[in-house]
C-alpha cells in the first residue's frame, strides 16, 4: 500500500512546468503521474491509465488561492480548459484531470459541490463531459448537508471514459431517493 501513496501537486506535471518556463524557479511540488519511480508509470505503460479514480477534491475558490498560490493559479488557467476563463473552484480541474487519467474503459466517482452543474464557471467542464458523452450518473443531494459543520451543496458525479448512451439522475431528499433516467 505504501507504494500507492504519492505526494505532490497532482494537477501540475513536470512537463507543465517545463513548457511554461517555470521548472527552475517554481516552488510547486509537481507530481509526475507517468514516472515509474515517483508516479504510476507502470499503470500508464501497461493499462494506458487507471480503471477507476475515486475522490473528494478540495473545494477552494480560485480567488482565495490567488492569495497564497498565485503562480499555481496562473498555470492552472493555461493547462486546463475548465479553468481557462473567469473565476472557478479548483474542484472542476480535478474532474478534467480525473478523466484524463482513465484508460478507455475507466470510471471516475467524485463527491463535490453541485454548483458546477448550473454556474457559469462550470460551463467549460460541462462542455467537456457533454462532448465526450462521459456522464454516467449524478446523485444530487439538493439542500441536504453531507459534511457536518460545512454548508456545501454536494452531489456524487460518476463519469466513464467510454461514451455513455444514457445518464441516470437521482435526487435525494430527506424522505427518500428518487431515480430518473435521462437520455
Amino acid at each position: 500500500m505504501t507504494n500507492n501513496i504519492k505526494c505532490g501537486n497532482s494537477l501540475i506535471s513536470r512537463e507543465d512546468l517545463f513548457s511554461n518556463n517555470m521548472f527552475e524557479n517554481s516552488n510547486i511540488k509537481k507530481f509526475d503521474w507517468e514516472n515509474e519511480k515517483e508516479g504510476f508509470g507502470k499503470v500508464f505503460a501497461e493499462n494506458k491509465g487507471f480503471d477507476c479514480v475515486i475522490g473528494n477534491p478540495p473545494y477552494i475558490r480560485i480567488q482565495e488561492m490567488q492569495k497564497w498560490a498565485k503562480e499555481e493559479v496562473e498555470l492552472y488557467k493555461k493547462i486546463y480548459k475548465a479553468g481557462a476563463k473567469g473565476n472557478f473552484d479548483i474542484y472542476i480541474l480535478f474532474i478534467e484531470k480525473g478523466l484524463s487519467l482513465l484508460n478507455e474503459k475507466g470510471l471516475i466517482g467524485l463527491i463535490l459541490p453541485n454548483k458546477f452543474l448550473n454556474s457559469s464557471y462550470g460551463e467549460e467542464i460541462r462542455g467537456i463531459i457533454s462532448k465526450g458523452k462521459n456522464l454516467s450518473k449524478i446523485v444530487h443531494f439538493g439542500d441536504i448537508q453531507i459534511f457536518e459543520g460545512a454548508t456545501t451543496y454536494t452531489c456524487l458525479l460518476f463519469l466513464s471514459r467510454s461514451m455513455q448512451d444514457e445518464t441516470k439522475f437521482f435526487k435525494v431528499d430527506k424522505q427518500n431517493i428518487s431515480g430518473e433516467e435521462a437520455r
